[in-house]
């Protein structure tokens, strides 16, 4: 099925559509760009294919230096192809065949596709839109382009050949209907229900990268809100991902994370009442910064903002913004960390005991005292005192401050 709509493509993407073309080739935009477009939106992330092969198109630019081809997967018709400074992701026509059980990687790949044959191994309708750059026709084997205007998301085949090949679709389904606030078909959701537990057969790196897509949908596209994480964590629980990667987790507390601004408020959210926490944070951190932060969190799920003072002196200003984020989300008292963080915030580069106006030496100096563990303590003493009275962070405030406490 063809359609007659035009789509606007950096010139670059001409140039190489013409080389193509003297190569007896035809070039296309495929997937989310032709998606996106159609939905309004315009994205930089451009993928593009045609029938040849790695080597041809290696041997097609061979002559241009102003064209840079890599290497990606080869087995996979993979390369990146650069233009200037715009690069395209370019993959041959392939067929694939997997095992049932999910495991995401094919067993075999064929790179003497048809565009037909090509399309059939892609997931969803909306992500097997293809646009013929020379003849400038947009192709739509599976009515994509209805799905769309229905906010419908569908397999391109039957939905239990699609999920069983690869699990991470079930996934993909849940972030690209957030990312794009379509809808899975009821047999959709029914059969990545039946499969979820699949995801188990899926290594953690491919799982943690879904998610924080997921989790940062509403940076997709211009009108996007929180709104569209929501719709991500609401399929999470209705497509039975939760439960394989977030057992025990109530929805309505998940939920709160969409409201979130920091990755590691998300997390701890998300996992809040997970049986396994250390297990369903492999799926959800993608960095050991952001595990660190969220089992931070976790810890101090029942501050008590009568300890503000102690906490800051001992963690500081970063890590109390992070516990107020996560607190106020769960409607937990925390007026007087706020308060303190308010008033650290008025000092220039007053964040830690570290950046007080007054350093150890000073102490000792001004106390005519050696070195020794109530140098500490007095810096403790006087990162309490600053938080409280911000005005009184100049050295000439907490000598005096010293000397009025400290001396007989």
């Amino acid at each position: 099925m063809q359609h007659n709509n035009k789509i606007q493509y950096p010139s670059s993407l001409r140039i190489l559509s013409d080389i193509f073309l003297q190569n007896g080739l035809l070039l296309y935009i495929v997937g989310g760009y032709v998606r996106d477009y159609i939905m309004g939106y315009v994205s930089d992330d451009i993928d593009i294919c045609s029938s040849a092969s790695p080597q041809k198109v290696r041997g097609i630019f061979s002559s241009y230096t102003d064209i840079e081809i890599m290497d990606v997967s080869l087995p996979l018709g993979t390369l990146i192809i650069r233009v200037g400074n715009q690069t395209f992701e370019y993959t041959s026509f392939r067929r694939e065949s997997y095992r049932q059980d999910g495991t995401h990687t094919p067993t075999k790949v064929h790179l003497d596709a048809t565009i037909k044959q090509d399309s059939l191994r892609r997931d969803f309708t909306v992500n097997a839109l293809y646009y013929d750059l020379q003849n400038e026709k947009l192709i739509d084997m599976f009515d994509g382009v209805s799905d769309i205007e229905n906010k419908t998301l569908r397999t391109t085949r039957n939905v239990q050949d699609v999920f069983c090949e690869d699990a991470l679709r079930i996934l993909r389904m849940c972030r690209i209907c957030a990312q794009t606030m379509l809808a899975p078909s009821e047999e959709t959701l029914i059969a990545a229900k039946s499969l979820s537990s699949q995801l188990c057969n899926l290594s953690k790196e491919r799982i943690v990268q879904e998610i924080h897509k997921l989790l940062t949908a509403n940076m997709q596209y211009p009108n996007s809100s929180h709104d569209n994480i929501v719709h991500g964590i609401n399929l999470l629980f209705s497509s039975g991902v939760s439960d394989v990667l977030l057992p025990n987790t109530k929805q309505d507390i998940a939920i709160k994370a969409a409201s979130a601004s920091s990755m590691s408020v998300k997390i701890a959210l998300l996992i809040l009442d997970t049986t396994d926490k250390a297990a369903s944070l492999d799926y959800l951190c993608l960095n050991n910064d952001a595990k660190k932060d969220a089992l931070f969190l976790l810890n101090h799920t029942h501050f008590d903002d009568c300890d503000s003072l102690d906490f800051l002196s001992t963690f500081g200003y970063e890590k109390g913004l992070l516990l107020v984020e996560f607190l106020t989300i769960l409607d937990k008292k925390s007026s007087t960390l706020k308060s303190y963080l308010k008033n650290m915030k008025t000092q220039d580069s007053f964040i830690s005991i570290d950046t007080l106006r007054l350093s150890g030496e000073d102490i000792m100096q001004t106390l005519h005292i050696p070195s020794s563990p109530i140098i500490g303590e007095i810096k403790k003493e006087l990162f309490k005192h600053v938080v409280q009275h911000p005005e009184d962070n100049t050295r000439k405030q907490l000598i005096s401050y010293i000397l009025k406490n400290h001396t007989q």
